[in-house]
């Protein structure tokens, strides 16, 4: 399967253009900098000059070698894009349109975050965290996120939460999650949100559905099955049945969309009916500037 075509990719890099034109590079997390900054993460020491915050000299090696250094850190803009696929049997249902149009999209944002010059990881999840590749850092390597999106490896049941705990118990510091997913789970997704947002990492949701997934073609006497379990359920789909599943669907899916627009995580909702490169790009329009 080809994911991105090539004219696509000459769109994303007119706009990657667009945007380093009018980026100041002074907000955290706007852009990679290969600059040294007050940070979180250690990187190196230099002299002390006139005028620089006292907080950050090395008194411990002022003592020992009577010399003035000042601690430089890694700027949180320097910080690992970290581009995760949802591979989970749910994905693969109706013929594979929404995993595809989900690879689709964790392989865009990979060149996205390449074009900028910022390390890239991706991974692959399910009810386990699966794999994981890179760090990356030229886009000459975007072919190599482009095999592992087009092929990744195939899970069962979705764990959203365990997984991406599994996966950062794995990195140094702070990420950028870039997570694309049905975000379908026996459990309840939200509070797992809330609870990667305390760990302070970047999180930008992309929720990708089948057009049955929020409207259940269901009618009459049915035999229904988990896609990602084991489990069957016997029922009968009459329309006040329906229109109450309809409803606990509509509530969930506004329930995560909500829960993100609280903590101010970037949110999309996508249907894999959808073209992928207008989704994309209107996504992109979407979300706030800097």
């Amino acid at each position: 399967m080809t994911l991105l075509d090539p004219q696509f990719l000459r769109k994303l890099d007119r706009l990657e253009l667009a945007t380093r034109r009018t980026t100041t590079g002074q907000m955290k997390g706007e852009r990679r900098s290969r600059k040294r900054g007050l940070g979180t993460e250690f990187a190196d020491f230099r002299q002390y000059t006139p005028g620089d915050d006292l907080r950050y000299i090395d008194w411990n090696v002022y003592a020992r070698m009577e010399k003035l250094l000042l601690k430089l850190f890694i700027l949180e803009k320097e910080s690992q894009v970290c581009v995760l696929l949802d591979c989970s049997d749910s994905m693969r249902l109706g013929g594979g349109r929404k995993s595809a149009m989900a690879a689709r999209f964790a392989a865009a944002f990979s060149y996205l975050a390449l074009s900028a010059g910022r390390p890239l990881v991706v991974g692959a999840f399910a009810e386990r965290f699966l794999a994981a590749r890179g760090p990356w850092q030229a886009l000459e390597q975007f072919p190599e996120s482009l095999r592992f999106f087009g092929s990744p490896p195939a899970g069962r049941a979705t764990r959203f939460g365990a997984s991406l705990a599994e996966f950062l118990a794995t990195r140094r510091g702070r990420c950028l999650l870039i997570v694309v997913s049905d975000f379908f789970q026996e459990d309840d997704v939200r509070p797992e949100i809330a609870w990667l947002r305390r760990r302070k990492h970047g999180l930008h949701l992309v929720q990708i559905v089948e057009d049955f997934d929020l409207e259940p073609l269901l009618r009459g006497a049915c035999t229904v099955t988990d896609a990602e379990g084991e489990g069957e359920l016997s029922l009968v789909a009459g329309h006040d049945f329906m229109s109450q599943v309809r409803a606990a669907i509509g509530e969930y899916v506004a329930g995560v969309a909500t829960t993100c627009r609280g903590l101010a995580v970037p949110y999309a909702l996508v249907r894999a009916s959808q073209p992928f490169e207008q989704a994309f790009l209107e996504h992109l329009a979407e979300r706030p500037a800097g």
